[in-house]
């Protein structure tokens, strides 16, 4: 019952930084690029990452974190999407009763919402902050939200992997903390199936063509942040993919 999700991405509407589409305009279809960013995490094997979807221009439309370890993608290749409430193979998918879809966690999709709505900010407190620009707690941040996610989505456990550095809580995550804690402070129901009609967010399932298999095949999905179908009270969401590429680039591999 939890996501599978592959690839988690992050809307931003934080400190300054000016939306660069109206989340509202992101298509149920089309393609798009990944990019690396200077704060990416190599040593956390994920993101985050650039997306750009090719249908608004050549500008950085969203940042986004990863949701399989298993499933890569390949910078700067031209991916097909499409957009849905779970994702489409790979991973690992404890959705027994629907084969071959993973749908998004309650957690996962709690600590989404709040960082797309820029309301998880006062959450990433004793840092510098989770602007724009590059800075060594962004890069730190951003592996624990994405450990976090991969926790929710049952990718990997770190819910027993404490530290004595202040970017950890007692349980080893202070996003992971935050998603149990909004779930009856039970890490279980925060692996739940997250019920869609309650919140925009969603997941973009990836595809590359092949030319040695002459077709298409799935790359890592993305976790993306689409108002409509809920209320958002007239608030304007930065449209900011956050996608964590699962394994660090220089294990990256690409599935031909």
């Amino acid at each position: 019952m939890k996501l599978k999700s592959k690839l988690t991405i992050f809307l931003v509407a934080a400190a300054g930084i000016a939306p660069l589409a109206d989340a509202a305009m992101l298509p149920s279809s089309g393609n798009v690029k990944f990019y690396d960013t200077p704060n990416n995490n190599q040593s956390n094997g994920g993101g985050e990452f650039r997306a750009d979807i090719l249908e608004f221009g050549t500008s950085a439309d969203q940042y986004t974190f990863c949701l399989e370890v298993s499933e890569s993608i390949k910078l700067d290749r031209k991916y097909r999407y499409t957009i849905d409430t779970a994702a489409t193979s790979g991973g690992k998918n404890l959705d027994t009763g629907t084969p071959g879809r993973d749908t998004i966690s309650k957690g996962t999709a709690f600590l989404f919402e709040l960082f797309a709505k820029g309301a998880l900010l006062g959450d990433w407190s004793g840092f510098s902050g989770f602007g724009i620009n590059y800075t060594a707690n962004r890069v730190g941040n951003s592996a624990l939200m994405q450990k976090a996610i991969w926790a929710l989505e049952d990718e990997k456990s770190f819910i027993s992997n404490p530290t004595s550095t202040s970017h950890y809580s007692a349980n080893g995550n202070i996003f992971l903390d935050l998603a149990i804690a909004q779930n009856g402070s039970s890490f279980t129901n925060a692996r739940m199936d997250f019920d869609p009609n309650t919140t925009g967010v969603r997941v973009m399932n990836i595809e590359k063509w092949s030319r040695r298999k002459q077709k298409w095949v799935e790359g890592q999905s993305q976790l993306v942040w689409d108002p409509s179908p809920v209320s958002d009270s007239g608030t304007t969401a930065t449209l900011m993919l956050a996608g964590l590429i699962g394994l660090a680039a220089i294990r990256r591999k690409t599935r031909q």
